[in-house]
Formats: structure tokens, C-alpha cells, sequence
């Protein structure tokens, strides 16, 4: 029979590590400042799921934010692209791009 073939699959940061990444990296001036944004970000990232080559693609307009976002997505660990053909493969090109929003907490 012939191989399945399914659609290619992005890459996903590990929801845990984000959650802690947005807790744990929110820059203390901007919390205390009550300042929050949405940051693009584009990376490579490869078969096992490691992040390379981050770069700001949209600001939010506060550097702290930034920085942290760029800072936060090369540690993050990610669950690897598939291809067509369902196996794990790197993701580059194009870059994978992805928005962060930074929040205050809740209180």
C-alpha cells in the first residue's frame, strides 16, 4: 500500500518550559513599570528540538521584552518539525516564527 503522506507539522515549544519562561523571565523593571507586549520572534529550530539563530522580527516596543523573548526561545526545547512524510526533521527555512504576549499576572 502506498505511504500515508500528512501535512507538515510545525515545530512546538514545550508548553511547561514556556509557562516557566513567561513566570520566571518577565524582566522586573517592566513588571514593576506594569508593562506587557507581544514580541515575534523567527528561529531555526532543529531535529532535536533545540532553538538556533533567534532574531526580533517585530518589537514590542519595550527592549526588555525583547531581549527576554529572544533570550527565552534559544533555551526553550521544542517538540522537532514533521515532514510529509511524518518523520522529525529541522526547521529553518523559512524560519519558524512565533509571538509571545507578556502579561502581568493575575494578582
Amino acid at each position: 500500500p502506498p505511504k500515508p503522506v500528512y501535512p507538515p507539522v510545525r515545530p512546538i515549544p514545550d508548553k511547561e518550559r514556556f509557562a516557566r519562561m513567561m513566570q520566571e523571565d518577565y524582566p522586573a523593571r517592566a513588571l514593576r513599570a506594569k508593562e506587557e507586549g507581544d514580541v515575534t520572534v523567527s528561529l531555526c529550530v532543529s531535529i532535536d528540538g533545540r532553538a538556533s539563530g533567534g532574531r526580533l522580527v517585530k518589537s514590542s516596543g519595550n527592549e526588555l521584552l525583547d531581549e527576554a523573548t529572544v533570550k527565552g526561545m534559544a533555551r526553550l526545547r521544542y517538540t522537532p518539525a514533521k515532514d510529509s512524510s511524518g518523520k522529525p526533521t529541522a526547521w529553518c527555512t523559512p524560519p519558524y516564527q512565533l509571538t509571545v504576549s507578556w502579561r502581568l499576572p493575575e494578582d
